[in-house]
């Protein structure tokens, strides 16, 4: 039930907006005069009227959505129609949120993806290091198996002339110092 929702719902009924049901939090925004369905407010009372939005959405009889300014915060609204049959919506559903609580929310949620994105990019460098060193392990350790075949320096001096290094456009030089000293 709405009755226990957290935030400010109401539902109105036709085009005077009369007020059919509102939860405790909506009638606590109307009662310390944060807003104000469809009164006539003189133009030194500050409180949001809402009956600009409401019959937008009644004329529309579309989902209505935009933020007023009340006496002590900004609030977002949202009005939805209510239709039983074809045409012109019978009432409205009406949300009132406070827009800073909701801007805290949403800097909330992108400092969370942020640091679910930062993590991700951490894990996958993280693994393409680990594979790297792996295949280098991996190399070394089959180049050691090959070296170690035979201790005759010939068969030694063919296993190196046939290495591949393991990345293209890489080379090495070997010199090798024979028993006459060149």
């Amino acid at each position: 039930s709405l009755g226990h929702a957290p935030a400010a719902f109401a539902v109105t009924e036709g085009p005077a907006h009369v007020l059919r049901y509102a939860t405790a939090p909506f009638q606590r925004l109307q009662s310390a005069g944060e807003i104000a369905i469809a009164r006539e407010v003189s133009p030194d009372e500050r409180v949001a009227v809402l009956a600009p939005l409401l019959d937008r959405a009644l004329r529309r009889a579309e989902l209505v959505q935009d933020h007023i300014v009340g006496p002590t915060a900004r609030w977002s609204c949202t009005a939805w129609p209510i239709a039983t049959g074809p045409g012109v919506p019978d009432g409205l559903v009406v949300e009132v949120r406070d827009a800073a609580y909701i801007q805290r929310i949403r800097a909330g949620q992108r400092a969370i993806a942020e640091r679910l994105l930062l993590g991700a990019l951490r894990e996958q460098d993280a693994a393409s290091e680990a594979r790297a060193t792996g295949e280098r392990s991996a190399y070394l350790a089959s180049l050691g198996r090959d070296l170690a075949v035979s201790l005759d320096a010939t068969a030694t001096r063919n296993v190196v002339r046939h290495v591949r290094l393991p990345r293209p456009g890489t080379w090495c030089i070997v010199d090798l110092v024979e028993p006459n000293g060149l």
